[in-house]
Order: C-alpha cells, then sequence, then structure tokens
C-alpha cells in the first residue's frame, strides 16, 4: 500500500451516490484516510465546508458534483466512468483538480485507484499552500523580489516594484543592476555580494533608483537561496532618514543656541543686579538667574543623555552589581544626600554599561530625594534571587513620587494630555531597553525596580530564557 500524503494531515474523502460500492469498494485499503458516503450535494457541501480533500463520483454524476462545489470551492473531483463517453470526458479535461478515469482502467494491473487520489490530493494541496504564500508575499507591506543565479528577477511583489516605479510584470526577467546607480551597483559588486557568497546573509542601507532616475535610501536584507538565487527584502526608508536628519538638525541647533543664548541672558542679569540695590528689581532678577541656571543644566543632562545613548553599541561588559552599586552610593552620598546601601553576600555579574548604569542609578536617586517628604534616606537594594538577571530596588519613605510622569514613561509617548516634565525618566527607560533590562516604577511601595540580565543568561548581547 503507498505511503500516506501527510502523516499529520488526514485525508478525507467523500464517495458521492456511491450506492453499488463501486467506489468504496475499490478504495477500501485506504485505511489511512476517513471515507464519507453522501446522497446529496446539499450534504456534500457540507462536507467541502469541513474540509474535505475529495470527491470521488461517477460519470453520470460529474457534472452534478463539479457544478454543485466548484463555485466556491477548488476540491478535487475524481470521475469513475462506467460508460465512458469521450464528450464528457473531453469536457471534464476543462476543469482542474479534476481526474477523469474509465471503470476499464481500474482492472489495470498498472493502476491504483488509491495511489491517484493520493496523488491528486498532494497536488492539490501544494498548489493550495504556494497559493497562500504567494498571497502572502503579495500583501506585504515590506518589498520582496526574488533573483535567479544570473542576478534576474523571477519574482517582485507589488510592493517591491512600486518602490522603483515599475509594475510587478515589468521587473520579471530584468537585472537588479536596473534598479541602482552606477556608483551602488560597484559597491554591491565589489562588498555586498562577496559578504552574501561568503556569510548567506546582508543586511544594511543601499541607495535606489526609481524609473524616473530619482534616487532613494533603502533598508535592504539580502539571503542566499538553496538553488544560488537570491530573496530580497526592501524598506523604502527616505521618511524615517529625513526624520532623523530633522532631529538631528534641530538637536544641535537647540543645544548649541540654547547654551549660547542663555550664557548671554545671565550675563546681562549679573549687568542688572550689579547696578541696582532694590529689592522689588533684585528679586525679579535672581528668579531669572535660577530659572536660566536650571535651563543650563537641563542642556548639559540632555547632552550627556544624547552622548550616552547615541552609539551603535552600548560598551556591555561584565559588572559585578553588588560592588558596582556600592561604589555608585558612595559617589552619590559625597555630595550629600542620606543613602543607604543594602547588598548581599554573595555576589552577581551583570551585562551592562558601565558609564549608563551609573548615570540610570544617579537619576532614579535624584527622582527619589527630589520625591522625598519626610528627608528619609533612599535606600538602594540588590536583589540577586530575581528570575533570570538581577535587580536595583530603590525606595524612600514618605516618598510623594510623581506617578503622573512615570504613566508617562511606561506609555512610552507624551501627548498634549499626558506630558512628563523631565528627561531623566525617559532616559533611564531607553537605557534600561538598550542594557536588556527594565525599569518598574511602583507608586504604592514608594519605589523603582531595575532589572538587569545576568551575564549567565545572555548571548551575544541578547536575553535568552532558561530550560
Amino acid at each position: 500500500m503507498s505511503s500516506p500524503t501527510d502523516s499529520e494531515q488526514p485525508t478525507w474523502v467523500a464517495l458521492y451516490a456511491d450506492a453499488s460500492d463501486l467506489l468504496g469498494g475499490r478504495l477500501a485499503a485506504f485505511d489511512d484516510a476517513t471515507l464519507r458516503r453522501v446522497d446529496t450535494v446539499d450534504a456534500l457541501l457540507d462536507r467541502v465546508d469541513d474540509g474535505l480533500d475529495c470527491v470521488v463520483c461517477t460519470g453520470p454524476d460529474a457534472f452534478t458534483v463539479l457544478d454543485g462545489i466548484r463555485g466556491d470551492h477548488r476540491t478535487p473531483v475524481v470521475v469513475v466512468d462506467e460508460a465512458p463517453d469521450v464528450t464528457r470526458a473531453s469536457r471534464l479535461s476543462e476543469y482542474r483538480n479534476t481526474l477523469y478515469v474509465p471503470v476499464s482502467r481500474l482492472d489495470d494491473a498498472d493502476y491504483d485507484l488509491e495511489t491517484a487520489v493520493r496523488e491528486l490530493v498532494t497536488d492539490w494541496r501544494e498548489t493550495s499552500d504556494s497559493r497562500r504564500r504567494l498571497a502572502a508575499l503579495e500583501s506585504a507591506r515590506e518589498g520582496i523580489g526574488i533573483l535567479d543565479t544570473d542576478g534576474k528577477y523571477v519574482y517582485a511583489n507589488r510592493a517591491y516594484a512600486a518602490k522603483y516605479g515599475y509594475d510587478s510584470s515589468e521587473l520579471i526577467g530584468e537585472h537588479w543592476r536596473l534598479l541602482y546607480p552606477s556608483k551602488e551597483v560597484a559597491r554591491f559588486e565589489e562588498e555586498i555580494l562577496p559578504t552574501l557568497a561568503r556569510e548567506g546573509t546582508w543586511t544594511g542601507t543601499a541607495i535606489g533608483r526609481r524609473v524616473d532616475g530619482e534616487e532613494f535610501p533603502e533598508e535592504l536584507s539580502l539571503a542566499t537561496l538553496d538553488d544560488g538565487g537570491h530573496v530580497c527584502v526592501l524598506r523604502d526608508i527616505t521618511d524615517r532618514q529625513q526624520r532623523e536628519e530633522r532631529l538631528q538638525v534641530l538637536d544641535r541647533v537647540l543645544r548649541h543656541n540654547l547654551r549660547n543664548k542663555m550664557c548671554v541672558v545671565q550675563g546681562h542679569i549679573d549687568d542688572a543686579m550689579r547696578v541696582t540695590a532694590e529689592d522689588a528689581v533684585r528679586e525679579p532678577l535672581e528668579t531669572a538667574k535660577r530659572e536660566s541656571e536650571d535651563l543650563l543644566a537641563l542642556a548639559r543632562r540632555a547632552r550627556r543623555f544624547h552622548r550616552l545613548l547615541d552609539r551603535a553599541t552600548l560598551d556591555q561588559t561584565s559588572v559585578d552589581l553588588t560592588e558596582f552599586v556600592a561604589g555608585v552610593v558612595t559617589s552619590i552620598s559625597q555630595d550629600g544626600w542620606r543613602i543607604e546601601v543594602e547588598t548581599p553576600d554573595d555576589a552577581v555579574t551583570v551585562d551592562a554599561d558601565p558609564e549608563v548604569l551609573e548615570t540610570v542609578i544617579q537619576e532614579l536617586v535624584t527622582v527619589l530625594v527630589e520625591a522625598s517628604t519626610t528627608g528619609g534616606p533612599v535606600t538602594v537594594r540588590v536583589d540577586v534571587a530575581a528570575p533570570r538577571g538581577a535587580a536595583v530596588q530603590l525606595s524612600v519613605p514618605g516618598a510623594s513620587l510623581p506617578s503622573s510622569e512615570f504613566d508617562v514613561v511606561e506609555r512610552g509617548e507624551e501627548t498634549p494630555l499626558y506630558h512628563g516634565e523631565g528627561i531623566g525618566l525617559w532616559f533611564v527607560r531607553w537605557a534600561s531597553v538598550l542594557m536588556g533590562g527594565r525599569v518598574e516604577f511602583d507608586t504604592d511601595e514608594e519605589g523603582v525596580r531595575l532589572s538587569l540580565p545576568r551575564t549567565d543568561t545572555t548571548v551575544g548581547g541578547a536575553v535568552v530564557d532558561e530550560p
């Protein structure tokens, strides 16, 4: 007996109007399939809707079956004709997924109806799977193209072709060089393709060229296929690049102009205070000086945060968290803040960027000190029992933690209705994520918890779950 089409996918076969058991008798050995007898088209349609794989019927019933199910379904149909008819056979050949079998063929020693049904079902399933995969590729927002071994397109979905200003059909048979300026073609041939051949994949940015000659930045992922061809996944990053450029320019201009202009403002304030002794004039000048100093301090913090985070990768290394936290707390305590540290006897090593981690702890201590209403000390406790990592728990008694600030940061966005007052908590959130950790704000417990991955639970900087 033939092997099953798919041992994990049972085959459901309907025998239509088989009163003489002509069909059932021939398929009796089809023991890994479920055979169902149906006598009406309505009953047959119910079976098709339930996931029927094949219908087997006799010649006189062929068009009743086909007209009944082919309006909405492509289920395979096997027609066993007891009275072979050339006209009927010719008409049936026009239907897809349909097999015509004269009854005399069943008596041939080299013919097996069960095998024929299996092969028809297998072909139908493979075609259906291919159709679904193609539909998924066509509906993808990312551009997807496939090249043969000569570098010519054998497939391009609508999104891929549209990025370059073409229809999908226009790219088939064209070489990939059509879509890139000459300098970029040279870069592909000298740098990218050798890397792809050596490693099997390549991801990076490139400059594409549209049909009208316009060049645009793209993010491209390439992979080598088993047959030697390549698959390309494309994203147009023009908008993202423009946003990043705008942010960089605005950030640089604001920071530069803010520092310079505020220094000028402070100079004028100092000049004014030197020439007046009237309290009514000096008090607002002193207020303006304090506010300007706060604003400059904020600018310096923003610049430091930008420097720490605006790197391709953090300087992750193994850090003894117990020793590290004790050292950071000591340096903070020198500024006159009351801080108590609780560290366990057991050492625990985490993956972190030391400079970033130090700044995160300093920022969290600052938040708690500013929130304290009792003057009580800030407690910093290292917890080595955290699952798959370690944690730093910071708390202060009687603190009035700014829950609205925490909510905005945890939400991950600011709106006109919900926004924060500073940038320290945003830095803490961004830095924690970049180091593979997380920060949790618990206003009920009057504290903040910073979790970090242990060195032995990371692979290449990525956190992995323990078994």
